[in-house]
C-alpha cells in the first residue's frame, strides 16, 4: 500500500508515462530519504560534481530517470534527475568557456509537475548563449519530452520513443481498506474544499470535475510549450492531436516530434562551427531563433481547447450511455436475476453497482416467489376480499352458501296464500 502522504506530496497530478507512475512514487520516496543525499555523494568522484562532462566542446547533461522537483540529483549514477540540479548544470554549462554547445542526454519517462516550467526556462536561457540538442537514447515521455522539445534539435536513436504529451492524475481511495481494518477517519476542517480529494473517502463527482479541469488546463500549457519549442515543425494543435500517444523513432521524425535519427557519437563528432550551422539537419543550417518563442509561434487557443473538450465529452457521454446499457442488461439478463427479479431491477436502476457485484449480491440473496409481483390494485382487492358475484348478480358459493329449497314448502305456502283470498 502506497503511503497517501507521498501521493499528496507528488501533487496528485504528474507528467509521466502512465506505466511509470508507480516508479515515480518509488523514486520520490528514495530521494526523500534523509540519508539519500549523503550516501549518493559518497559514491561520486569529486570531478563528477559538475553533473556534466565535456567531450569535443559539448557539455553532456544527463536527463535520466524520474524527474523530481528538489535536490542536487543529476546523473546516471543516481537514476533520477531533479529539476533543481538540472537547472544548475544548465547555467554552469552555458557559462563554461570550454563548452561550445550543450547536449541533453535524455532517457526518462517524465515526472513531477512542480518545477517543469523553470527547467524549461533554463533551456531557453542556455539557447540564447549556445546551441542545445536533445539526444534521446531510450525514452522521452511527458515531462521529459516537454524539456526535450525546448532544444534547438531533437535527435533519436533508432529504437527511441517519444511523446506522451498528456497529464495523469491519481487518487487513492483507502476507505474500503480502512473499513476492513476497523479504522475510521474523521476529517475536521474549515473551508468547504479543504479536504477535497483526500484518500480516506471516495472521490466526489465535484472534486473529480475540479481535478479534470486542472489536468485539462495543464495539458493545454504542455501543448503550447511544445509548440513554442518546436515551432512550425510540430505546433500546439498537433501536440494536442496526439492524445498522449507514444511514437517510435521513425514515426516521430515523420510527424515532426523529432528532427532526425542519429547517435550521441555523431553529435559529438561535430566540430565547433558557427552558431546556426552546428545543428544543421541534412545539410540545411538552422537559424539562431528556430524554435524560439515569438509572436508568430502557433498557439493552441482556449477556444480550440474548449471545442476539443466538448467533442471529447460528447464521445465520453456516448460511451458512458453504452456502458450503462450494457451494465443494466448484464444484471437483468443474468441467471441470478431469473428468480430475483425485483432485487435485480433495484440493483440495475437504483444503484451504480457493477454487473459482477450485482450478480454476486443476487446469488447471495433468497429467491423470490414464482408468481409475478402483485399490482397495487390486486393487493388492495386481496386485502379487502370482496365477494364474487354469479352470472345473475347473486353472490357466489364461496361468499354465500346456497340455501336448500324444499318443493313441499313451496306448495304449502301457495295454498295458504290462495285460502286467504
Amino acid at each position: 500500500m502506497t503511503d497517501p502522504a507521498i501521493l499528496n506530496a507528488l501533487g496528485r497530478v504528474a507528467l509521466v508515462h502512465e506505466a511509470h507512475l508507480g516508479a515515480l512514487v518509488a523514486d520520490y520516496m528514495r530521494a526523500a530519504t534523509p540519508r539519500a543525499d549523503t550516501t549518493m555523494r559518497g559514491e561520486r568522484d569529486p570531478d563528477q560534481w559538475r553533473g556534466y562532462r565535456v567531450d569535443n566542446g559539448a557539455a553532456i547533461i544527463p536527463l535520466r530517470g524520474s524527474l523530481i522537483t528538489d535536490g542536487p540529483f543529476i546523473g546516471s549514477i543516481w537514476g533520477i534527475t531533479s529539476y533543481e540540479g538540472f537547472r544548475a548544470e544548465m547555467r554552469r554549462a552555458a557559462a563554461d568557456p570550454k563548452v561550445s554547445r550543450i547536449v541533453l542526454a535524455v532517457n526518462s519517462p517524465g515526472g513531477m509537475v512542480a518545477g517543469i516550467d523553470n527547467a524549461a526556462a533554463a533551456i531557453a536561457d542556455a539557447k540564447a548563449a549556445k546551441p542545445v540538442v536533445a539526444m534521446v537514447e531510450g525514452m522521452a515521455a511527458s515531462a521529459a519530452y516537454w524539456l526535450a522539445s525546448q532544444a534547438d534539435e531533437i535527435v533519436l536513436s533508432p529504437l527511441s520513443e517519444v511523446g506522451s504529451i498528456g497529464v495523469v492524475a491519481m487518487h487513492v481511495d483507502m476507505s474500503g481498506y480502512l473499513e476492513k481494518a476497523g479504522v475510521s477517519v474523521s476529517l475536521i476542517h474549515a473551508g468547504r474544499h479543504k479536504v477535497d480529494g483526500n484518500p480516506y473517502e471516495p472521490l466526489s463527482e465535484a472534486t473529480r470535475a475540479d481535478i479534470q479541469a486542472d489536468i485539462d488546463r495543464l495539458r493545454l500549457e504542455f501543448a503550447n510549450a511544445v509548440g513554442a519549442g518546436r515551432g512550425a515543425r510540430f505546433d500546439a494543435a498537433k501536440a494536442m492531436s496526439t492524445e498522449a500517444r507514444m511514437f517510435d523513432a521513425q514515426t516521430a521524425v515523420k510527424e515532426g516530434l523529432a528532427d532526425r535519427i542519429g547517435s550521441l557519437d555523431s553529435i559529438l563528432s561535430l566540430s565547433g562551427v558557427p552558431r546556426g550551422r552546428v545543428l544543421a539537419r541534412k545539410g540545411v543550417p538552422m537559424s539562431d531563433n528556430q524554435g524560439a518563442t515569438g509572436a508568430d509561434t502557433p498557439v493552441f487557443t482556449q477556444a480550440q481547447h474548449e471545442a476539443a473538450l466538448a467533442s471529447a465529452r460528447r464521445d465520453a457521454s456516448i460511451n458512458a450511455t453504452a456502458a450503462e446499457r450494457e451494465r443494466v442488461s448484464a444484471i437483468l439478463d443474468s441467471d441470478e436475476a431469473r428468480t430475483r427479479g425485483s432485487l435485480a431491477r433495484h440493483f440495475a436502476f437504483k444503484t451504480g453497482m457493477s454487473a459482477e457485484d450485482a450478480r454476486a449480491a443476487l446469488a447471495a440473496s433468497a429467491e423470490e416467489g414464482n408468481a409475478a409481483p402483485a399490482s397495487p390494485l390486486a393487493a388492495a382487492m386481496a386485502a379487502h376480499k370482496p365477494a364474487s358475484l354469479g352470472p345473475g348478480g347473486e353472490r357466489n358459493a364461496a361468499a354465500q352458501p346456497a340455501k336448500v329449497i324444499d318443493a313441499a314448502d313451496i306448495y304449502a305456502r301457495r295454498a295458504a296464500a290462495v285460502g286467504r283470498r
